[in-house]
């Protein structure tokens, strides 16, 4: 759930989710986290005031099954911060 609260930016869902013990650590079926799929909804900021730096940390050198790391995400769709 919280990971499509992440791709259809849902951020009161998101939060609500977090707030309730979701699992930080999933992953989706292409191996992307959290942080993979807030770049691509454009909800990055918000995770990491949700989360703390220090957990977006540990995500943001993850690769999917592509290769891409959230950074990579972001860089592929133009996003400037």
């Amino acid at each position: 759930a919280l990971c499509y609260a992440c791709i259809f930016g849902k951020p009161n869902a998101m939060k609500l989710l977090v707030a309730s013990g979701a699992n930080l650590r999933h992953v989706d079926i292409f191996g992307s986290n959290l942080a993979h799929l807030t770049t691509t909804a454009v909800m990055f900021d918000l995770l990491v005031e949700e989360l703390g730096v220090e957990k977006i940390s540990a995500m943001l050198n993850a690769t999917n099954l592509f290769g891409w790391t959230p950074l990579t995400v972001a860089k592929a769709l133009h996003c400037s911060e």
